[in-house]
């Protein structure tokens, strides 16, 4: 009997360029049809990525005088910046007639770390607040790798994977920076290490927006009182606070301990980027000790 080849892969090629095709017609009647009148937002969380970002934006939304996109994690500012400010509105509703307006917020925690972003947001949202949420770069760092493993980004072993960064990562903000369509695999998904050095991270943004446009807080905090910390960010963004049933959910299923060795590895690697960053954020922000 004659073999007849699988067409599978044609049809997922026209799938491919039929949700393609799809997008690209969404697009551009988001580009056509989005209203002025849709804000831009008023606030970014902009990150750290593991560190507690959904629960957070989920609580806040809580507040009356809040405000989300119809998504988190739009991505407008690293991935479709090129789709333009009316693409960027159509993920905020316009306030309805009497109705007062709410603050506007989006969630998107990549933006602390592409390097093209704060230019990018500073062109935009030039009187934007900031807030960012900075876990003990050890343990993010090991959540972040289990993460790429369930998801099928990360073939190698922890030791392995982390031996790789450097070169995975040689060269890739400089295109970034230099190409504002590239997108880059291993920087958004295998950042480890890189993520964690959240000072000079934050030091791009303090580059170009004065300190007091951020609020910094310790994703430790967030999983010890979320009610609280909820709290002020209201206080950060001139709102009364207002009663928030507080939820938290970060967890990695089967999350089996870190090697004691890499650990140690890690606390070492970040000794430097931490006493960095308690020079910009203060002196709570301290793990060091308390990494064991």
């Amino acid at each position: 009997m004659k073999h007849r080849p699988s067409r599978l892969p044609i049809a997922a090629a026209h799938r491919r360029v039929l949700r393609d095709q799809v997008d690209g017609m969404v697009n551009l009647y988001k580009r056509l049809f989005t209203s002025a009148d849709n804000p831009l937002p008023d606030c970014l969380i902009i990150g750290a990525q593991r560190a507690g970002t959904s629960s957070l934006y989920r609580n806040i939304l809580q507040h009356p005088g809040i405000q989300g996109a119809t998504r988190k994690e739009v991505h407008f500012f690293d991935q479709h910046f090129g789709q333009g400010t009316n693409w960027y509105r159509s993920f905020f509703n316009a306030p309805g007639n009497g109705s007062a307006r709410r603050l506007s917020i989006e969630a998107t925690p990549y933006y602390l770390y592409h390097p093209a972003v704060p230019q990018r947001v500073k062109a935009v949202l030039p009187e934007g607040r900031f807030i960012a949420l900075l876990r003990d770069p050890v343990e993010r760092a090991y959540s972040e790798y289990l993460h790429a493993r369930q998801r099928g980004y990360e073939p190698l072993g922890l030791a392995e994977a982390l031996d790789a960064e450097a070169g995975r990562l040689r060269g890739e903000e400089e295109r970034l920076l230099a190409e504002p369509g590239y997108a880059s695999h291993a920087h958004r998904f295998q950042s480890y290490q890189s993520r964690g050095l959240y000072a000079r991270q934050l030091a791009r943004w303090l580059e170009l927006f004065p300190r007091d446009r951020f609020l910094l807080l310790k994703a430790e905090d967030l999983y010890a009182d979320t009610q609280a910390v909820a709290e002020r960010v209201a206080d950060f963004l001139g709102l009364a606070n207002s009663s928030i049933v507080p939820t938290w959910r970060n967890s990695t299923p089967g999350k089996a301990p870190m090697p004691r060795e890499i650990r140690e590895r890690l606390r070492r690697y970040f000794e430097p980027a931490n006493a960095e960053l308690r020079a910009i954020a203060g002196s709570e922000f301290q793990w060091d000790d308390t990494a064991g």
